[in-house]
Formats: structure tokens, sequence, C-alpha cells
């Protein structure tokens, strides 16, 4: 991690690089790396996916972001946190492959 961090230009860099995981917060000392939200976490990694994933393969977000396992469940699921969050991801229905697809909603 060290090396990618210095390959960044330092903490600030990193962050604005992986900033769907990460920010950086200015404050009256050093600064701090916080987690970025839910949402903009789950639009990152569908978005690195090309901008559509399989439903299942939202593990990998519940393994990177901590919390993102409860706030989708106190949101009533995926497809509900998908609803909440309308304007920037939606949930597919299976069709013909029968799975379950998250794909970000591009500017209509």
């Amino acid at each position: 991690a060290q090396q990618q961090i210095k390959a960044a230009g330092g903490v600030k860099g990193f962050c604005a690089k992986h900033d769907w995981r990460v920010r950086f917060v200015e404050d009256r000392g050093a600064g701090k790396v916080v987690l970025s939200s839910v949402e903009d976490a789950l639009v990152g990694l569908v978005t690195e996916r090309g901008g559509e994933m399989e439903g299942s393969q939202v593990s990998v977000l519940y393994a990177m972001h901590p919390q993102a396992r409860q706030v989708i469940k106190a949101a009533g699921g995926l497809a509900s946190f998908c609803m909440l969050h309308s304007g920037r991801v939606r949930l597919l229905g299976g069709g013909a492959s029968g799975k379950t697809r998250i794909q970000v909603v591009q500017g209509e």
C-alpha cells in the first residue's frame, strides 16, 4: 500500500484517485482519510466494472466497505437501496439469464 500511496503523490493524491472508496478530509491537523458513502462506493464499483455488474458481486462491496451490508440491509435490501438512489444506480431483473444486475444510471 505504501508504494501505491507514494506513486499517487501521497495520501491526498491516493484518495483523489480512489475517491469512490476513500476521501481525504482536511482538518486543523494533518487531515484524515474516511470511507466514501456506500452509495458512492457502489456506483464506483459498478463503474469500474464497465457500468454494469451482477448483483451477486455486491459481496465485493461488502468486503471493501465494512458498513455497506448494514446500510443496504437497513434500506430494505439491495433492490430498495437501488430504488432510494435511482438517480445513480438501478437494479435490473434477471431476464433470460435469470441473474439480477446492477447498472449505473447514465444521464437520461
